[in-house]
């Protein structure tokens, strides 16, 4: 009895030295991912943009409503050109042009050139999921016996930027 009480209490005693004295090793596995910056726009044009009357001036005319997504941690900017330089050119003779200046988001007026130009910007980030700014033009209108008769017309390129 003595003889396995010993026994007992020795394999007791190997075994808790040697559980807190076992080998180990370990590793750590990190897990990380991205996500890339994503942004968009979106212009849908109102119906007075294909139907200005350029024999009145006019003032704050609503040609669009644009539709702007971003993602970017530190905000974006929307950036504007036209391909005429701000003006309605003659479908047929570009020497006759009526000028305009835009308006973004009821910013302050702007007179296009054929480089990008801030139109807006949106300093703090953040997820933004179609944003609606508005997009107007103002011009003076011009006597019809000024001018060609015809089509007058220009292009505006908006792009949205992550910053």
């Amino acid at each position: 009895m003595k003889t396995k009480l010993f026994t007992l209490l020795s394999l007791s005693f190997i075994s808790t030295f040697s559980a807190a004295y076992a080998a180990s090793a370990n590793q750590t596995l990190t897990l990380s991912g991205a996500i890339a910056d994503s942004v968009s726009i979106s212009v849908t044009p109102s119906a007075s943009a294909s139907n200005l009357t350029l024999t009145s001036s006019a003032s704050d005319v609503s040609v669009a409503t644009v539709s702007e997504s971003s993602n970017s941690p530190a905000g974006y900017i929307v950036l504007a050109k036209s391909s005429n330089a701000g003006k309605l050119v003659h479908s047929s003779d570009s020497s006759q042009s009526i000028a305009y200046t835009v308006k973004y988001a009821s910013g302050s007026a702007l007179s296009l050139t054929s480089v990008d130009q801030t139109v807006k910007t949106q300093s703090s980030g953040g997820l933004y999921s179609s944003v609606s700014s508005g997009l107007s033009i103002s011009f003076t209108g011009v006597a019809a016996a000024s001018k060609l008769a015809g089509t007058y017309s220009d292009v505006i390129t908006l792009t949205v930027q992550g910053q």
